[in-house]
Parts: C-alpha cells; sequence; structure tokens
C-alpha cells in the first residue's frame, strides 16, 4: 500500500468505482462473452440478492468450481458481497478429492446448472 502497488480498497469497491467512472469499458472476456463493469456489477448484484434470497448467509463458507468464464466472477463476488467465504476450487478436482475437500471444509454447495436456472 505504502508503495502504491496495492490499494487500500475492497473488490466491491475497485467494481463500484469502475462502474462509475467507466461502465461501458470491458471488465470480463471469456470465449463467448464480454461484460462490461456497469454489466458487472448489475449482474453481481442480481445474483448476491439470489443467493440471500435462498438462505445462503454471511459467514457460510460456500465451495466454487467453476470453470474460466463469465459466470465465476458474478458468483464469487455476488457471495462475496454478503459475507460469505468461497473455497475456490480447481475445475479439475474429481471425486475422491472433491468429496475430501468439501467434507473438511463443510462448505455448502451448489450445482452450475441450478446456478444458470436462476
Amino acid at each position: 500500500i505504502e508503495q502504491g502497488y496495492w490499494e487500500n480498497t475492497s473488490f466491491h469497491g475497485y467494481l463500484s468505482r469502475h462502474a462509475q467512472v467507466a461502465p461501458d469499458r470491458l471488465a470480463v472476456i471469456d470465449t463467448s462473452r464480454r461484460v462490461t463493469w456497469a454489466g458487472l456489477q448489475e449482474r453481481v448484484t442480481r445474483m448476491a440478492g439470489g443467493f440471500l434470497s435462498l438462505g445462503t448467509r454471511p459467514g457460510e463458507t460456500v465451495a466454487l468450481q467453476v470453470p474460466n468464464c463469465v459466470e465465476f466472477f458474478d458468483v464469487r463476488l455476488a457471495l462475496q458481497r454478503i459475507g460469505v467465504r468461497v473455497l475456490t476450487l480447481a475445475p479439475d478436482l474429481r471425486d475422491n478429492d472433491l468429496a475430501r475437500t468439501l467434507r473438511v471444509s463443510r462448505a455448502c454447495t451448489s450445482s452450475r446448472s441450478s446456478l444458470q436456472a436462476r
């Protein structure tokens, strides 16, 4: 912070600032979509409300296993916004390793398809 390499701001402060200052600039790009800062802010806000309505609460740990795509940012930032600890899991983590990680972490889980339906 002292040397100016890192700002004393949260991801959400950074997102809010860029959504105001450069709303139409690209924030996230994947193989098929491009999302602006304003679009990302709106998506994160909507998804955070959805998680709260599903009963997700601050302080919980939620496991997130999503490939490199726009939804990764939507979900991760939405969970962080409501005060959830996010356990990011590698997309290639499978079966025994995944089960053990979830058991030890006691994380809540949801499938990608259930998130897309909301």
